[in-house]
């Protein structure tokens, strides 16, 4: 999630974008079990991009790539996206 910056807009297609902001991402290791004492958490500069339902992007930390997503901002509901999405 941002925690600063990531102002949304769109697109003049329509399509919905944020602009660059400090986003808060929460990893944990995939060979230990989802617990809460195997999360670490830090903070990357980064922007979204609307992909069908869901704002996608990518940040790179310590040479590893993560991609990382959100739900839409604003006021959809999930009617607006119930098609092609799972």
């Amino acid at each position: 999630m941002f925690i600063t910056g990531g102002q949304g807009y769109y697109t003049k297609d329509g399509q919905q974008k944020s602009r660059s902001g400090d986003f808060l991402i929460l990893v944990s290791a995939e060979e230990l079990p989802l617990d809460k004492d195997n999360f670490r958490a830090c903070v990357v500069k980064t922007h979204l991009e609307q992909c069908g339902c869901w704002m996608m992007g990518s940040c790179v930390i310590q040479g590893r790539k993560f991609t990382l997503s959100g739900g839409l901002r604003g006021g959809r509901s999930d009617d607006d996206c119930s098609e092609g999405c799972l």
